[in-house]
């Protein structure tokens, strides 16, 4: 499961029809992608990224989306801190 995906969507109050619908694909190749048991291609992955607001580039590197995802939980902790 892509939970970065997942907290990224529910932070911009959208649904997965909702973003399924502005970067032009199926409800269920979202969901797909999201619950991580397909890959987005470069293009969707582009897609994804503008209308989420991160890199088009977390959805083909595991190891950096886990760091980035641990790295964002620590900058939203700081931010609430503040």
């Amino acid at each position: 499961m892509r939970t970065w995906l997942l907290r990224l969507r529910n932070e911009r109050a959208l649904t997965q029809e909702d973003v399924a619908a502005r970067t032009g694909i199926q409800r269920a190749y979202y969901t797909q992608i999201e619950n991580g048991t397909r890959n987005p291609s470069v293009t969707v992955a582009r897609r994804l990224a503008d209308v989420l607001g991160c890199m088009w580039t977390l959805f083909f590197d595991h190891s950096r989306c886990e760091m980035t995802h641990k790295t964002m939980d620590a900058d939203s902790d700081n931010r609430g801190r503040n």
